[in-house]
This record gives structure tokens, sequence and C-alpha cells, in this order.
């Protein structure tokens, strides 16, 4: 049996602005140092390496990384990682406060929750040869972070939502597992079915999306496939295309530019009755109350 080895701990705490708590450090060189100690920090840590390969060290766990892949460290594990012998990797490493910034611009702490990113069943390197898209929205948001162009706030929080959507879709409800069960806190058959509809629906919401097109992606009938939608994700596939319409334009109402009716059409609703109908239901409050918020 593999004996773990004794490591020194360390606490590193990362300072966020208050305006906008997220930093996206530089371009971070990983050496091959031997891997002595492991720290923590204060808040949610994802990264992205962009070339090279090497280990990471979370808790017990010892987990491969390559080039395109992508980390997730909670504030609950220590870790650190190290470069293969005689190379180095390059890597961003974000560090965000998600409550204080999702749950402003969508009034939802569940879209936040990442107890289903630790642990020990929790593989904390995300492969890009398995979820290139998931890995492409870590890279989207130091890209962003970085650029030139505008609404770059807007968009890093456009980008984090569709991340953090999922990441829950993938690996979870996002709600933590009792300590009495041995059960994994996501159910892979079920999710990964319905995966690429997700994903589908958070990419094209401001389209005409039809239910059988869903289901076709996800190789099911129309029956079975909203019986296992349903079940994943406690919602049926159309109340979940509202609610992703309905999140985007929320962080667009909130910029207080564009006509109210002009953001309705732009998330994907046909009429603005619809609309206001299906934002009161999800926030409690109209449109126009939200914006005065």
């Amino acid at each position: 049996m593999h004996k773990r080895p004794l490591y020194k701990f360390g606490y590193a705490e990362v300072g966020l602005p208050e305006e906008f708590p997220l930093v996206v450090s530089p371009i971070f060189e990983q050496g091959d140092k031997e891997i002595t100690a492991l720290h923590a920090h204060n808040v949610i840590e994802f990264g992205i390496c962009l070339d090279g390969n090497g280990i990471f060290v979370v808790e017990d766990k010892v987990l491969p990384y390559h080039a395109g892949d992508a980390s997730i460290i909670t504030n609950r594990e220590m870790h650190l990682a190290q470069s293969t012998k005689g190379t180095s990797s390059h890597w961003y490493w974000i560090y965000v406060n998600l409550e204080k910034i999702l749950f402003p611009a969508f009034n939802n702490s569940e879209i936040a929750g990442a107890d289903c990113l630790a642990g020990p069943q929790f593989n904390n390197i995300i492969h890009v040869s398995r979820y290139p898209q998931i890995c492409a929205m870590v890279k989207q948001i130091a890209e962003i972070h970085y650029g030139r162009k505008p609404y770059r706030k807007e968009r890093t929080i456009s980008t984090l939502c569709l991340l953090m959507t999922e990441l829950r879709v993938v690996f979870g409800t996002g709600k933590p597992v009792p300590r009495t069960t041995t059960r994994s806190c996501f159910e892979p058959d079920t999710l990964q079915r319905i995966q690429k509809s997700v994903a589908y629906i958070t990419n094209h919401y401001t389209e005409k999306i039809k239910i059988r097109e869903l289901s076709k992606l996800s190789g099911l009938s129309v029956t079975h496939f909203r019986r296992l939608f349903e079940k994943a994700l406690g919602k049926s596939p159309v109340q979940y295309l509202a609610q992703v319409r309905v999140t985007m334009a929320s962080a667009e109402l909130k910029q207080g530019r564009k006509p109210i009716s002009m953001i309705a059409y732009e998330s994907g609703f046909k009429t603005l009755s619809s609309f206001n109908r299906h934002f009161r239901k999800q926030t409690g409050s109209s449109p126009r109350e939200w914006r005065k918020k």
C-alpha cells in the first residue's frame, strides 16, 4: 500500500479586489522542484495549463496533468503542482469569490455552489480530451481578463455562470452529500447522457430550441430524455432553458444600457410578456424592478 509522504502544510491567502473579487495571475512558470509542502487558499482556484505536463498533489490524490487541462481546487484542499523532471509548464491561475460575483448578478446562491468540486472522489484535473468545453471556458476567463475588448466584467460574469452551470451538470447538483453515505456526489450515467444537450442550451439559449433536437443530441427518445433530464437537474428541459435565459438577461439588466425589450429578445424570448412572466417567476421581481435594485 502506497504510504503518503509527510508534507508540510501552509496557508496562502489571496487578496481580492473588493469591487470585483477576481484575480488572474500573469502566466506562471511551474518548475520541477520536488513537492515537499502543500498549501491552501482562502478562495477557489481555477487553473489552465498552457503547455507542459506534470502532477498535481491534492490532499491524498496524485493527479497527472497535460497541456490544455484545467484544474479546480476549492479552499478546502491542500495542494501543489510539479512539472515533469527536467521540464517546466506554464499556467494561468484564477482566484475568485464566486458568491460575491455571481449572487449579485443572478440572485441565486446555488450557481456558486462548489461542494461537489472537492473530496476523495473528485478528480481536480479536468482533462481537455474529455471535457474540452470546460477547459475552454476556464481559459476564456483568463483571456478576457487580459484582453482589451469592452465589457470585460460582464463577459467574465457570463462565462463564470456558464462554467459553473456546466460543472454542476457534469459533476453534481452543487449540494453537499451527507457524510453517512458512500455515494459519489454525481451520477455519471444520468448526467453524462444529458451533458451534450445542456452544453447546447448554454451555447444556443438565444435561439429557438426544440426538445426533439436536444433528445437527439443525447441519443434518447423525447420521453426518456425528459425523464433523465428532470432526474439530473430537478427541472424539465423547458424550465432549464427558461432559467438560463432569465439568468443571462438578469446580468444584462444590471448594466442598464439596453432597453428591456431588446434584452428580452436577445435572451431568446419571443415576446416581452413571456419574458416578464418567466423573469418574475424566477426572481420574484419584474425586469424593471430588478434593474433598479
